[in-house]
């Protein structure tokens, strides 16, 4: 009986062991999380709603850069409203679709905007589906998509901010380190259209 109390005895301490000093351990050093892509269906309704105002909220931020800029107009800004799985087939699309005009000079391109407040090793742009449906909507209406891209700061302020075009972006997760060189490095800079280069900067 005495053998059994003492073997009883250390499963109990190695499984606190295990759970108070081991576990935690070997989770700080696989090191950051790899994503940062958020699946809203895994949060409650109040927390989806501060996603969405998030995301409106960098939205607004974008708009108004765009809006500084005396050549850039926005021809569409599409609201991703829906209910009950019934949504419009446009909330497939970008969300701002912008059109450059100078001198006899007049081009359009689209915008779709995410925000992360947190910055991972790994950032997830979207979905695949939707990167999908972003390169087919470029195919079909023969024009630029470029992934406007917040992190960290406030959805209205980020911190770092990030223009990539559609055709460097093969899957959904792209590595921190190779989002640098679609780096604008002055956020609060308006944006500025090279015609020549067809780059969004």
């Amino acid at each position: 009986m005495t053998f059994v109390l003492v073997l009883i005895t250390i499963l109990v301490i190695v499984a606190w062991l295990l759970n108070t000093a081991i576990f935690p351990l070997l989770e700080g050093l696989r090191g950051p999380k790899k994503s940062s892509y958020t699946n809203t269906k895994n949060y409650s309704k109040r927390e989806n709603e501060l996603f969405k105002i998030k995301g409106e909220q960098f939205e607004a931020f974008i708009a108004k850069k765009i809006n500084q800029n005396r050549y850039l107009k926005i021809l569409d800004w599409r609201s991703d409203k829906f209910i009950e799985g019934v949504y419009a087939e446009s909330n497939k699309n970008p969300d701002l679709e912008i059109q450059f005009s100078f001198n006899s000079t007049c081009l359009k391109f689209s915008l779709e905007c995410k925000y992360h407040s947190k910055i991972h090793t790994d950032i997830i742009i979207a979905p695949q589906h939707k990167i999908e449906n972003y390169k087919k909507y470029s195919q079909e209406k023969k024009t630029d998509v470029f992934i406007v891209l917040g992190l960290a700061g406030e959805a209205s302020s980020p911190n770092e901010l990030y223009i990539i075009p559609l055709k460097y972006i093969k899957s959904e997760k792209i590595p921190y380190s190779d989002l640098q060189k679609f780096r604008k490095h002055r956020v609060e800079s308006n944006f500025f259209f090279d015609e020549k280069l067809l780059m969004l900067k």
